[in-house]
């Protein structure tokens, strides 16, 4: 069946067969596919396809999921906001720490205090 879909594909390019089994075509565009599906008998094996398929899928009842599925899900999707929570913070910390270490070095390049009693020095907040 794949092959049949890519031949048409490769073949017979051009043609909305989905729009045309949907519905959507206006009367000029319908006409056209109604003519090419007489001449080709791969295109008209694909909508009849397409139509079952889409009958199929109409009937089909609703997928439930599990509440064991949907906990692991939650569960799953927390964690992963965690990670990037997580990230964010981490990123915030390393660029805390990097002004710190930019200020103590000015102050020590600066002629001031060394880095351990800058570091002394610094207010409780940046600690």
């Amino acid at each position: 069946m794949t092959f049949l879909v890519s031949k048409v594909v490769m073949i017979c390019q051009g043609f909305p067969l989905d729009d045309f089994v949907d519905g959507l075509l206006d009367a000029e565009s319908q006409a056209t596919v109604v003519a090419h599906l007489r001449e080709c008998p791969a295109c008209a094996t694909l909508v009849e396809t397409l139509d079952e398929t889409r009958d199929l899928l109409r009937q089909a009842q609703p997928i439930v999921a599990s509440p064991q599925f949907e906990r692991r899900l939650e569960t799953r999707l927390r964690w992963e906001n965690l990670g990037r929570d997580g990230l964010k913070l981490l990123a915030l910390g390393l660029a805390a720490v990097a002004a710190l270490l930019r200020l103590l070095l000015a102050r020590r390049g600066s002629g001031g205090t060394s880095a351990a009693s800058a570091l002394q020095e610094a207010p409780e907040e940046v600690l």
